[in-house]
């Protein structure tokens, strides 16, 4: 396991009972997806550390957060497939009276139960508000609010939406509300679930959030009333250190949510390469800087009107694009392929200048062995494998040159919290 600078941080060893137990492909899918957890893990438990702060300064915060403090700005949602944007979540910030702007990563860990409960009903409040002022400018869209397993195991929690919903004027179905899954659903279980089940019957759209960070399991994705998974961030973010295995991963993650007909949004799409792979996988929904950063509900109308969608979902452009692609065709059936010169990654190598190159010549064997073998063929997945190692090269030293291009200064407040401790106790931080 290595951390964001490539460094070792740890070795992770397993023993089969007989040769090649782990040679299997849902073998190794479960090997993937245990590496997977054991990096969100470490990286939750680094981001926890980080956030500590002295006691003096969370009891200022929180006296500020509730006394004209909280400040909620606005990450919009986009439509994978249409490029169109669909809503915004609204996210938490702590403006301090010298001007300073505090990240939820850093406040919401200090907050309990109940500070926790209020700060999602004023939250709450301001997000249904803010849809009112957008309609008002000609603009429509829906509103996500993260709701903390605590507050939803408030037997009044559904009282207070259905309330909220009243006073803004704003229809049910216009509202998402995020359960984030770092913690179990709450403390009062059956509680829990009776409030889920109001909430479903209210109106309102019920979201996991950070599916893969967490406390998921597929018993509750099937049993519980949700109509949308959120993929977690951490492990979109992947890509940048094992493209394959992440593209792999994230592809299995979107069969699942399409298997239980529900909506698949991918976070932390940081890049023009990770909307593109989101989109090639088959994601419904994409969230993240590379689409755009948090911003106050009343600039959201200006980044409407200059906003254009980067992604041709006919023709990927980027190595990263290129490689869910790929990925998407390997899971069809033994038909052929068809000929190398009518396939989109063609289009992709002219465009790149790549042509007579060694990824040319791979994909070029890759279309001759599956027509002459087909798709199932040792041959071909001898040849698919050379094409993957030659694009996982390319991405690999793109993502590297846009995670460069894109950190923030280090003097520069954070836009959204750290993963991880962030999410910890969401509510409408993010």
């Amino acid at each position: 396991m290595k951390d964001a600078d490539d460094r070792s941080v740890a070795v992770l060893i397993l023993l089969g009972a007989y040769p090649g137990q782990f040679e299997s492909s849902p073998m190794r899918h479960f090997c993937n997806g245990l590496a997977q957890r054991l990096w969100l893990l470490w990286r939750q438990r680094r981001a926890a550390a980080a956030a500590m702060v002295p006691e003096a300064t969370a009891q200022a915060w929180r006296r500020r957060l509730f006394a004209g403090g909280l400040v909620m700005h606005y990450q919009p949602l986009v439509d994978l497939r249409t490029g169109r944007t669909v809503k915004a979540e609204a996210l938490a910030r702590l403006a301090l009276e010298d001007g300073r702007i505090v990240a939820p990563g850093a406040f919401l860990p200090v907050l309990g139960a109940r500070d926790l409960d209020e700060l999602f009903r004023r939250g709450l409040a301001a997000a249904l508000a803010q849809v009112a002022a957008w309609d008002a400018a000609g603009v429509s869209l829906g509103v996500a609010v993260n709701l903390p397993p605590s507050t939803l195991a408030q037997p009044d929690c559904a009282f207070w939406v259905a309330e909220a919903l009243r006073q803004a004027g704003v229809a049910p179905e216009r509202l998402d509300l995020e359960i984030t899954e770092d913690q179990p659903v709450g403390v009062a279980e059956s509680v829990s679930v009776a409030t889920l089940a109001a909430l479903a019957r209210l109106g309102v759209n019920i979201a996991m959030d950070d599916l893969g960070a967490g406390y998921s399991s597929l018993q509750r994705l099937r049993s519980l009333p949700f109509r949308a998974i959120k993929i977690d961030q951490g492990l979109v973010a992947g890509v940048r250190h094992a493209p394959l295995k992440t593209v792999g991963f994230l592809g299995a993650l979107v069969q699942l949510g399409h298997d239980l007909e529900v909506e698949v949004v991918a976070e932390g799409l940081e890049s023009i390469g990770m909307i593109e792979a989101a989109a090639f996988l088959g994601a419904s929904v994409g969230q993240g800087y590379g689409l755009a950063r948090p911003m106050p509900g009343d600039a959201l109308a200006s980044w409407l009107r200059d906003f254009r969608w980067p992604v041709d979902r006919a023709d990927p452009s980027t190595p990263l694009g290129t490689l869910a692609l790929l990925w998407r065709a390997s899971q069809r059936d033994g038909t052929s392929p068809g000929p190398a010169v009518s396939c989109p990654v063609s289009r992709f190598i002219v465009r790149r200048g790549l042509a007579g190159g060694t990824i040319d010549a791979a994909h070029r064997a890759l279309h001759a062995v599956g027509i002459a073998e087909g798709l199932r063929s040792p041959a071909y997945r001898a040849a698919l494998q050379t094409m993957q190692r030659e694009l996982v090269a390319l991405a690999l030293a793109e993502e590297a040159g846009e995670a460069a291009e894109s950190a923030p200064p280090e003097s520069a407040p954070p836009e959204s919290a750290p993963p991880g401790a962030a999410r910890v106790v969401a509510t409408v931080g993010g």
